[in-house]
């Protein structure tokens, strides 16, 4: 059995991750300095208030993951011999 023959959802987690890391490092090293750069144009809310830290890393999270829904799905459908076949 080759990789081709697998389930489309069995390799989806496979094509997503590299979405969802480097989703990770934006938040870590940009999500602080950017939060100060904008802790004055959000009023009641400190630059470091970690619910609103978390809050955001989830949404991010959530965009990410459904912005790539679809290409991966599309991508795991395609047999690499046809592709291969037509280069």
């Amino acid at each position: 059995m080759s990789s081709g023959d697998a389930d489309p959802m069995v390799k989806f987690p496979v094509a997503l991750s590299p979405s969802l890391f480097t989703l990770t490092l934006i938040v870590i090293f940009c999500g602080p300095l950017l939060g100060k750069l904008l802790a004055g144009l959000v009023f009641g809310v400190s630059a470091t208030d970690p619910l609103t830290l978390v809050a955001v890393g989830g949404l991010l999270a959530l965009v990410t993951v459904v912005a790539s829904w679809i290409p991966a799905r599309r991508a795991m459908r395609v047999d690499p011999a046809v592709v291969l076949r037509a280069e």
